[in-house]
């Protein structure tokens, strides 16, 4: 078609461009895909994250309690491996914890009322306290308070007031594999 005497030049795509565009958009598709993927996986072990938050924080708070009662003296707050009463390693989650009331120490499981913990999750209808509700065993967590001394600032001398307390919770999805969380706190001689 010609245009005031002149030919109109016909412009369009040429196949290395439409390979290179399909090829930019595949890769935009392919990143959202596995964002979405990522974001699935996510959501299959929140629940599992957070049951383990709170258990870790729960061990914590066990400590805490166990000091500020005056149930134990600080001398005990040790794993049994540096003379203390908190067992070394990772244990099942008892509920009650043991005699003593104290998670993660020998009396735990040889305590005739505990038995693993468990959690009352919503049923079917999604509401919490309806007669559908489910009770999942806490099975696949395990805990594990591990007390580490505190050095005086420029010595080798352990500081007879302070320590660290680390509760780490593990537990194992089934598609997912093992996952942890963890928290730590300074826990003093004095309240």
């Amino acid at each position: 078609m010609a245009i005031n005497g002149k030919r109109a030049a016909q412009r369009g795509f040429s196949l290395v461009e439409a390979m290179v565009a399909a090829v930019v958009m595949a890769v935009g598709l392919l990143s959202a895909l596995s964002l979405f993927a990522y974001g699935l996986s996510t959501l299959q072990t929140a629940q599992e994250d957070l049951i383990a938050r709170q258990k870790s924080k729960e061990g914590l708070e066990s400590v805490f309690n166990a000091r500020d009662s005056a149930q134990i003296t600080f001398d005990q707050i040790k794993n049994i491996s540096n003379g203390g009463i908190f067992v070394d390693g990772f244990t099942p989650i008892y509920e009650p914890p043991g005699a003593d009331g104290i998670a993660n120490t020998n009396d735990d499981a040889n305590s005739g009322g505990s038995k693993i913990d468990s959690i009352i999750l919503p049923g079917p209808d999604g509401i919490l306290g309806t007669g559908d509700d489910v009770l999942q065993n806490l099975t696949n967590f395990q805990r594990q308070i591990t007390i580490t001394p505190i050095l005086i600032a420029g010595t080798a001398n352990e500081n007879p007031n302070l320590r660290l307390v680390t509760v780490t919770v593990r537990y194992t999805v089934p598609q997912f594999g093992q996952h942890s969380y963890t928290v730590s706190a300074y826990i003093s001689k004095f309240r």
